[in-house]
């Protein structure tokens, strides 16, 4: 509810979709990022590890993907707010004057180029990635 904004804008970018692309993947496509990537591929690549781990959000840390139930696990199949802005649970629950300690604001190219590599994203530049993938929603009033 208080980054209903944000939500609404980061839902129109690939990040909100990143495991159900993943599983739509091209097979020769996918075959070829592999190769790239130097890792065995058999079968659909959303059921690879190499290849789930950035394509979801804290894949296989607590709270993370897969989680204990269908209702968490969709909650997490996607590169979400915590994938780059940390658990969000203490930030959360915290009073308004601490909430801004309680999570990770200062995102950077480091965190991004774990998994936009040259190799999975070659064309991968942050300052103007960065606009794409979290765009900055107009204020209003």
């Amino acid at each position: 509810m208080c980054h209903s904004a944000e939500a609404k804008a980061w839902a129109a970018t690939p990040h909100a979709k990143a495991l159900a692309n993943l599983k739509a993947a091209d097979e020769k496509k996918a075959a070829e990022m592999a190769a790239k990537l130097k890792i065995e591929l058999k079968g659909n690549p959303a059921s690879n590890d190499a290849c789930v781990t950035c394509h979801v959000t804290g894949f296989q840390l607590a709270g993370g993907y897969p989680a204990a139930d269908s209702t968490k696990t969709a909650a997490v199949a996607m590169v979400e707010c915590e994938a780059c802005h940390g658990p969000g649970s203490l930030h959360v629950t915290a009073a308004m004057a601490d909430k801004k300690k309680l999570i990770n604001r200062g995102v950077t190219a480091n965190l991004c180029t774990q998994c936009h590599t040259s190799d999975t994203s070659p064309a991968f530049k942050f300052e103007e990635y960065s606009q794409k993938v979290h765009p900055v929603p107009k204020k209003t009033g």
